[in-house]
């Protein structure tokens, strides 16, 4: 990440990896992820008339890498200070 501003958070680690990421992850950060799955697969399933199953199966992943890449992002921001812990 290229960072343009200073951080206005204490720095836990500047350049996080993936475990140490995916370990920051909070219980509003899960949360976000099962929201996500959840409501896009509802939202598939409502919407994938002919074939509601498949609807409800595609929504759930394009839900779940959506709101998984959010929290990772949200974490990794945590970390590297640029959002408050």
């Amino acid at each position: 990440m290229v960072a343009t501003l200073s951080p206005k958070y204490p720095v836990t680690d500047p350049d996080p990896g993936l475990s140490t990421t995916l370990r920051n992850f909070n219980l509003a950060d899960l949360a976000f992820v099962a929201a996500g799955t959840i409501g896009s697969g509802t939202f598939g399933y409502l919407q994938g008339l002919p074939r509601r199953n498949a609807g409800a199966v595609v929504g759930s992943i394009v839900g779940a890498m959506g709101s998984l890449m959010f929290s990772y992002q949200s974490s990794h921001m945590r970390l590297t200070g640029y959002r408050k812990a």
